[in-house]
């Protein structure tokens, strides 16, 4: 038979600003090893007591050099995402994945 024309369904609607804050389940700070120092780890520390919250905190440490990846969760740390925590990222000019 012939084919019906094709059909459009929606499932979910949701405003702008609620699409961060129920789409990341956690966050993930990168950083080369050589970038890993104690002014960096205050620097994570301070945002995760700022921005408290229940979304989960990885760190991704790599070298480039040695072609090595590692990435390990907080236990302890959660924080909250939301616009001015990445508007704090970008300020800082650390980089993240949201997940």
């Amino acid at each position: 038979g012939t084919q019906g024309a094709p059909r459009l369904q929606f499932n979910q609607f949701q405003l702008l600003h609620d699409v961060l804050d129920n789409m990341t389940k956690r966050i993930t700070f990168q950083a080369p090893i050589e970038g890993v120092d104690q002014q960096y780890i205050d620097t994570l520390v301070a945002l995760t007591k700022k921005f408290k919250g229940k979304k989960s905190v990885h760190l991704a440490v790599y070298d480039q050099a040695k072609n090595l990846h590692l990435t390990m969760p907080s236990r302890t740390a959660k924080i909250d995402i939301n616009r001015e925590l990445i508007k704090t990222l970008s300020d800082k000019r650390l980089h993240y994945k949201l997940n």
